[in-house]
């Protein structure tokens, strides 16, 4: 079998490691656990999205990228700004509780 670039990292989880995680647990539990951190990592998000906005452009970022005062340059930039912070902050968040879930005396 080949060996693929997660093997070298040692903290990497799969899917399947993740869902044996849950079923091991209880599902209800780590759904409510899911929940808790994607609301969290939203929040998170904002935050950070705003400070990089205000720190790249020098100004708050639109209150509505949809907006047709805001360029298309301006809402494209603010749309993968706001994809890639959250993507990485909910999978960070998920990744540290599913580590947290799966240690023994967790709950």
């Amino acid at each position: 079998m080949a060996q693929g670039w997660h093997t070298h990292a040692p903290d990497y989880w799969s899917i399947e490691e993740e869902e044996s995680v849950a079923r091991t647990r209880g599902d209800r539990s780590w759904q409510i656990v899911t929940a808790l951190t994607a609301v969290v990592s939203a929040m998170a998000a904002k935050r950070v999205v705003d400070f990089v906005w205000v720190t790249a452009a020098g100004k708050r970022p639109p209150d509505s990228p949809e907006d047709q005062e805001t360029s298309w340059k301006e809402a494209a930039a603010f749309a993968a700004t706001t994809g890639v912070v959250a993507g990485v902050t909910k999978l960070g968040l998920n990744r540290a509780a599913a580590r947290r879930w799966a240690k023994p005396g967790a709950a």
